[in-house]
């Protein structure tokens, strides 16, 4: 499933589901812990020696000199320490029934927002609705558990990697068979992937509405309908060389700076296309606020790559 925080970036998926985690008052609580106990650097013990006119960086306790040769390693080994500590963390707190009830609970509200026109178009009565909200409950937190082991990747062997991606597969598709059946037809299933396939679209038509009604050039429904359609049109008949939608797919070639370059450029020709098609739709205003809203996603998304590349690939060469 696609995480309503995430959409804008699909692509960053272990850096959503550390964001989002983060976000929450008891793992929060737990990393101050634990930064509390490794904070404190053991006290540095100084010997007082006569200076050689040749200086051993490497042993220096001169912080300046010592610097440059230290610094990268030192900063990589925090940053997977400190990935370590959430992902380490995350674990021990979903051992705990209650709190994974807690984070149901609060997921609920989130998804029935997610989910309120969707609801709508499929006029579901209220004990289908109830199952399709737990479900994609348990799913959500199985999928961000999963997940949080994506913050160690970077350590991880081939084939530690591979199982965890058949892992985030498997359980895609044992959750759509899941909300098939609470579902019942296959008219209503259409219309559920439909709805979770124009995700990206949907979530960038709300901050596109909140530009154009700043610039006095407010979206009605029938041209939010047609800015929909565009988007959404243009996206899937670009022929990418990988689909950075896909959420369960996390092979490591898709983040090398090759891969990443090659969808910077692909990302530059489907805006094209839409200012093509959307040209005498939207007015010079509105064309404005279309290009600085496409302009803020393309850094959000450049983010996430750049994160998932750390993750996946390292440095990405």
């Amino acid at each position: 499933m696609k995480n309503s925080l995430l959409i804008v970036l699909s692509l960053a998926f272990a850096g959503l589901f550390a964001w989002q985690y983060f976000e929450t008052g008891k793992l929060q609580k737990r990393i101050i812990e634990l930064e509390a106990r490794t904070a404190a650097p053991p006290p540095v013990v100084v010997k007082t020696e006569e200076k050689s006119s040749i200086v051993d960086k490497s042993t220096s306790a001169d912080p300046a000199l010592a610097e440059g040769d230290s610094t990268a390693s030192t900063k990589d080994s925090k940053d997977s320490n400190s990935l370590s500590k959430i992902s380490k963390a995350f674990e021990s707190m979903m051992k705990s029934d209650g709190a994974k009830e807690a984070m149901k609970m609060g997921s609920k509200g989130m998804l029935e927002g997610m989910f309120k026109d969707l609801f709508e178009l499929m006029d579901l009565d209220p004990e289908t609705k109830k199952a399709f909200l737990a479900a994609m409950s348990d799913a959500q937190i199985q999928q961000q558990t999963v997940g949080m082991k994506l913050l160690t990747a970077g350590s991880m062997t081939k084939e530690g990697k591979a199982a965890l991606a058949k892992e985030l597969k498997d359980n895609h598709l044992a959750m759509e068979e899941k909300i098939k059946g609470i579902l019942g037809t296959e008219e209503k299933f259409t219309q559920y992937k439909q709805f979770q396939d124009s995700a990206p679209e949907r979530q960038q038509l709300t901050g596109l509405k909140e530009k154009f009604t700043a610039a006095g050039a407010p979206m009605d429904d029938a041209l939010e309908q047609s800015v929909m359609d565009v988007m959404y049109s243009e996206r899937k008949n670009m022929k990418w060389d990988y689909d950075y939608t896909d959420q369960q797919d996390v092979r490591p070639e898709k983040f090398t700076d090759e891969s990443i370059a090659r969808f910077e450029a692909q990302n530059k020709e489907y805006d094209q296309r839409m200012e093509a098609r959307l040209n005498g739709t939207l007015n010079e205003s509105q064309m404005d606020s279309f290009r600085q809203q496409r302009q803020q996603q393309h850094a959000m998304e450049s983010m996430g790559l750049k994160f998932a590349q750390v993750l996946f690939v390292g440095d990405g060469k």
